[in-house]
């Protein structure tokens, strides 16, 4: 969990990056703080909850395409947890992203500043 974790927090971060200059312009038109971070705190959960869904069923597909002689077998306790387990490390890989935008100032992120 604790590599899913980074791996969330990674591609969070690497995403958070690329909406630096976005963010910048749209505090510059008055968008306040609290409305940036909820709507990144949003999109994590929603892409964090696409992602585990579309892992799961893609998980589930192809172990229907498994020989009967692989000794695979997923119980409904322990694929709830990995599931439970994603969805909540997710958004805490998503923290540092959130920190990031919310710090940014409109004028550096617009490279106006002097």
């Amino acid at each position: 969990m604790l590599i899913g974790l980074l791996v969330i927090g990674g591609y969070f971060h690497v995403q958070t990056l690329q909406k630096v200059v976005q963010v910048g312009m749209l505090k510059a038109i008055g968008t306040s703080t609290s409305t940036v971070v909820i709507s990144t705190i949003f999109q994590i959960v929603l892409i964090n909850i696409c992602g585990v869904a579309l892992g799961a069923l893609g998980t589930f597909i192809l172990t229907l395409f498994f020989p009967v002689t692989i000794p695979l077998k997923f119980e409904g306790y322990t694929v709830m947890g990995a599931v439970v387990s994603l969805l909540a490390i997710g958004p805490l890989g998503g923290v540092v992203s959130v920190r990031t935008l919310a710090v940014v100032e409109p004028l550096t992120a617009l490279g106006l500043s002097s």
